[in-house]
């Protein structure tokens, strides 16, 4: 599952629109990869949609910024360039990206339970 969010306070469309694309092709084709793995189950969980539900409506999660990072500027800096020497923002739970590409920790969280969530309901069924 891949997903690529913002950049340069921007959605990038293209990349989105490949993301979805990808997801779907990836879910349609995980039953004949698990088949081909005795034993095992592979579960989907669709965290694009969430993530674009949080830009889309950030005060619904605690978010006050979801077009810049938390890290320096929070437009460039991302991974190694995010470090000990990088001015951070004072409340980065208000943040829904750590840095200009990755999701913060908040938003993490929220992702964890969603997908928990999920499982939980699988293995109901």
């Amino acid at each position: 599952m891949t997903t690529k969010m913002q950049t340069a306070r921007a959605c990038v469309e293209q990349e989105n629109k490949d993301s979805v694309l990808y997801n779907h092709k990836l879910k349609k084709h995980l039953p004949q990869i698990e088949a081909s793995l005795t034993g095992s189950k592979i579960l989907y969980a669709n965290i694009y949609g969430p993530l674009m539900d949080m830009i889309q409506n950030p005060r619904k999660y605690g978010f006050k910024e979801t077009k810049k990072g938390c890290c320096g500027t929070g437009l460039l800096e991302a991974a190694f360039l995010c470090n000990d020497f990088t001015k951070t923002c004072p409340h980065h739970s208000d943040h829904m990206f750590w840095d200009s590409i990755h999701p913060s920790e908040a938003s993490y969280n929220y992702l964890g339970n969603f997908i928990d969530a999920q499982i939980r309901g699988w293995a109901k069924v």
